[in-house]
């Protein structure tokens, strides 16, 4: 029981350590020049992998990130790549959500705010 606990926890740990780097409090040095796309690219696929595990609607999250791409006017190839990593990220939120000691729906719900806030406010 207590292995299953601690398990679950270090789960749920590994989950808001990507959260928090997919939100750029990660080692700057270790992400690449356009680090601020790539990482807003990473919370929206874990954001809108984590809310189709809760049955929510992802689409406030994709359509901030694309509005995001459209004001940095990210368009060809770049674009094509930073969609790429919002869908792996998405399958790897989704993965980690069906795990136990996941966040709950509660706190996705909120997280999806936040992200969609937080994109919104990108520059």
């Amino acid at each position: 029981m207590v292995v299953r606990v601690v398990a679950a926890t270090l789960r749920r740990a590994a989950v808001v350590a990507g959260l928090a780097m997919a939100m750029g409090q990660g080692d700057a040095a270790a992400q690449a020049p356009d680090s601020s796309l790539r990482s807003a690219a990473q919370l929206t696929g874990l954001t809108t992998g984590m809310a189709q595990a809760c049955k929510e609607d992802p689409k406030p999250v994709l359509h901030a990130f694309r509005d995001l791409m459209d004001r940095k006017q990210v368009q060809g190839k770049q674009r094509d790549q930073l969609i790429k990593v919002v869908s792996a990220a998405s399958d790897r939120g989704l993965a980690n959500q069906s795990q136990p000691g996941a966040m709950s729906c509660a706190e996705v719900r909120d997280q999806i705010r936040r992200t969609t806030r937080r994109l919104q406010k990108a520059k």
